[in-house]
């Protein structure tokens, strides 16, 4: 259910406390699984192979944390029947100590149930994406075979394998050369212990990676250059560049183009001037013509 603005009253400090506590997720968000979990395999194999690897996490998680609750709420009902039997005795000590054990062990039970949920949404989001892959068309490779068949092939296992290797070293060496214009020693070492034929294919696909994008990168560049100059600023991106934490004025849509009236307003004063010397006197009765 979707949360208002009405479920928490921000003058009230334990009414954000329990909003913090009841309202807020802390499970991963879908987005952040697909992108920078998946996505961060690089292949579509080893991406599906991560899908696996996570769900079978997840639903540890998701059982542990349910045998967990489970318990507490068997202790919690032990405690209680301790506690009834302080207060038949009148044992004020032993009903005060009754009182906080109980108090900890629902604390305990509402933590694993969270706990519980979040793994159980976390499942969900893997399963949504294991299916979303797999009806995609990364979900079937070149020669027609669908990613699922692979698992257990030990052959076509290892043949991925060495296609991921390949890619993940390219695109570290292509990252190093684009930030630092050489790769680093420990790209440079892992690619030379490749077999002989994949470390050039490796070095070959990092350089056209990062050629490509650095010619991309200039085009976006030229591209931001002349909106400046125009003035044109769309609100997403200067909404966006605030959210990053950009220098007050810098975010401006008239940022060059200020400087390329000034520029403008430059040159007419120069060309006026040039006008005026170029203009014959009569006053003084010379001209540079003659």
């Amino acid at each position: 259910m979707a949360l208002k603005r009405d479920d928490i009253d921000l003058s009230n400090d334990t009414s954000i406390v329990e909003f913090a506590n009841d309202k807020v997720s802390f499970h991963q968000p879908k987005f952040k699984t697909e992108y920078f979990v998946g996505h961060s395999q690089l292949t579509p194999f080893k991406q599906m192979q991560q899908y696996f690897i996570e769900l079978r996490v997840k639903q540890d998680s998701f059982l542990q944390s349910e045998f967990e609750g489970a318990k507490k709420e068997l202790e919690v009902e032990i405690e209680t029947e301790k506690l009834k039997r302080a207060e038949e005795k009148g044992d004020k000590l032993e009903i005060a100590y009754q009182k906080l054990d109980l108090l900890q062990i629902r604390k305990d039970l509402k933590k694993f149930r969270d706990n519980q949920k979040q793994a159980l949404k976390e499942k969900d989001h893997l399963l949504q994406l294991i299916r979303e892959l797999d009806e995609s068309p990364k979900g079937t490779l070149p020669d027609g075979t669908k990613l699922l068949d692979v698992f257990g092939d030990e052959k076509k296992e290892e043949e991925l394998e060495r296609e991921y290797w390949t890619v993940r070293l390219a695109k570290q060496a292509s990252t190093e050369m684009l930030a630092y214009g050489k790769v680093g020693t420990g790209n440079i070492d892992a690619i030379a212990m490749l077999p002989r034929e994949m470390q050039e294919e490796t070095l070959e696909l990092a350089t056209q990676y990062s050629t490509r994008f650095a010619i991309g990168m200039n085009k976006i560049q030229d591209k931001v250059v002349n909106d400046l100059r125009i003035g044109y600023q769309d609100d997403k991106t200067k909404k966006r560049l605030m959210e990053i934490g950009i220098s007050k004025g810098l975010e401006e849509e008239n940022l060059l183009k200020d400087q390329e009236n000034k520029i403008e307003e430059n040159n007419s004063v120069i060309n006026n001037k040039y006008k005026e010397i170029q203009t014959p006197s009569t006053e003084d009765g010379w001209s540079l013509k003659e």
